[in-house]
């Protein structure tokens, strides 16, 4: 609400990988923003569950191109791919390509 990012608190096992992969993805799940990181080799596992998935920017891009479309309409909700896209949905696809731009992934 505040939009304030949440990170979440180390995984103290340096040595498991795999509990830190499900780790990162439970609480990304939950709506953290990242992961604090203990140790240099636990980096990549959190980067790679916290940057943008090439699938999830191209998602973004539709939607935020869709939104423009509906916006010109005079739409506030409109339907891609049959589901319905929202102002919650919709911002969560604009912070995805803020974070894809930050990372010069777009």
């Amino acid at each position: 609400a505040y939009k304030i990012d949440s990170i979440d608190t180390p995984f103290t096992d340096t040595n498991d990988e795999d509990g830190l992969y499900n780790d990162c993805r439970l609480v990304l799940g939950l709506g953290f923003t990242s992961k604090s990181a203990i140790h240099p080799n636990q980096v990549g596992a959190i980067n790679t569950t916290f940057v943008p998935t090439a699938d999830k920017i191209k998602w973004a891009l539709r939607v935020e191109q869709a939104n423009e479309q509906a916006l010109q309409k005079g739409l506030g909700v409109f339907s891609l791919d049959g589901k319905m896209v929202d102002k919650p949905v919709i911002e969560r696809a604009k912070k995805i390509l803020i974070k894809a731009k930050r990372y010069n992934l777009i």
